[in-house]
C-alpha cells in the first residue's frame, strides 16, 4: 500500500478528475466538503429526516443507497462502454445542479431547522477569506481538482466584488461583517456574494468529477 500511494501513477495528473461522481459521492460528498450540519443525535428524528432527504436526492439521481438494481450493483460501475458516464444524462445533470443550488440558497426545511450550506461559516474555515484571490484559489482546491483558467478566476472575483474594481472592497466587506456579525445588512452583502460564488463553482462541469 505504501508503494502504491507513493508511486508516480498515484499522482499522475491524468488520473485526476478521471471519474464522474456517483450520486452518493455527489450528494453526501457535498455535505462533507461544506461541513453541512445535520441535527445532533439528541434530535434523532430530524437527524434521520436530514439523512433521508439527501438519500432521496441520490435515489432521484439513480443510486438508491443499499438498494442496487441487481447483484451486479449499479450499472455505471460495469456497463460497457460508458461506465461512470452513465451517471450523467439530460435528467440527472439538471437534478444535480438543482440539489447544489438548493443547498447553497436556502436548503431543505426539516421541521424547525434547515439542512443547508452555511457559506459564511464554511469561508471562515479557509486560510484567507478576506482576500478574494486566495479565497477563490482555496475554494477551487477544495471543490475542483482540475486547473481553472485565469479568465474564469477573474470572473469569479467579479462575483465577490459586486461590480467594484478594487480587491479591498471584498476585504472591507468581510472585515465589516466580522466586526459586527449581528448587522443584517453587512451580513447580507458578504453572504449573497459567497452564495453566488459557490453556486457558480458547483454548476461548472468540473464539479461533477472526482
Amino acid at each position: 500500500l505504501e508503494a502504491l500511494l507513493k508511486s508516480e501513477h498515484f499522482f499522475d495528473v491524468l488520473n485526476r478528475d478521471a471519474l464522474i461522481k456517483s450520486p452518493i459521492d455527489f450528494t453526501f460528498g457535498l455535505c462533507r466538503t461544506f461541513n453541512v450540519e445535520f441535527e445532533p443525535a439528541s434530535n434523532y428524528v430530524d437527524q434521520y429526516i436530514g439523512w433521508r432527504t439527501v438519500q432521496r436526492v441520490a435515489s432521484t439521481l439513480q443510486q438508491n443507497l443499499s438498494d442496487p438494481p441487481n447483484v451486479a450493483g449499479w450499472s455505471a460501475y460495469y456497463q460497457l462502454p460508458q461506465y461512470h458516464e452513465l451517471w450523467i444524462n439530460s435528467d440527472t445533470l439538471p437534478n444535480r445542479n438543482k440539489f447544489s443550488d438548493v443547498m447553497i440558497a436556502n436548503g431543505y426545511g426539516i421541521n424547525n431547522s434547515r439542512l443547508a450550506i452555511d457559506s459564511i461559516k464554511f469561508s471562515k474555515t479557509l486560510n484567507n477569506p478576506e482576500n478574494p484571490n486566495l479565497l477563490i484559489e482555496e475554494s477551487l482546491e477544495l471543490l475542483h481538482t482540475l486547473e481553472v483558467v485565469q479568465a474564469q478566476k477573474d470572473y469569479m472575483k467579479t462575483i465577490l466584488l459586486g461590480g467594484q474594481l478594487s480587491d479591498t472592497y471584498w476585504t472591507q466587506a468581510w472585515q465589516d461583517h466580522l466586526a459586527d456579525p449581528r448587522n443584517t445588512t453587512k451580513k447580507n452583502v458578504v453572504e449573497s456574494r459567497l452564495k453566488a460564488l459557490f453556486k457558480y463553482l458547483m454548476n461548472l462541469g468540473e464539479y461533477q468529477l472526482s
